[in-house]
């Protein structure tokens, strides 16, 4: 058990795929601003809180590692129809 006090990041693989465990983000602010901005979704029938689109890119855009790269332009393209969702509502 202290491996995972002493640990700040951490990447599990699942059945449904990786899920990235941060302990303290780079590009946002507090954990408490997170929570507050977070989204509710149903994951294979269970409510999981997931960072807000805009979070997502400011996490990427800090870590700035190449593999981040093609996500930020999906992220950017989401925001992008979610901002026009929203305006036409």
């Amino acid at each position: 058990m202290q491996t995972f006090k002493n640990t700040l990041n951490l990447t599990l693989l699942t059945d449904l795929g990786g899920i990235n465990l941060l302990g303290e983000p780079a590009g946002v602010d507090s954990f408490d601003g997170l929570w507050e901005r977070s989204m509710a979704m149903s994951v294979e029938g269970m409510m999981v809180n997931v960072a807000s689109i805009e979070d997502l890119l400011s996490m990427k855009r800090a870590a700035n590692r190449q593999k981040d790269q093609n996500h930020i332009l999906e992220l950017e393209a989401l925001k992008k129809l979610k901002d026009a969702v929203s305006s036409e509502g």
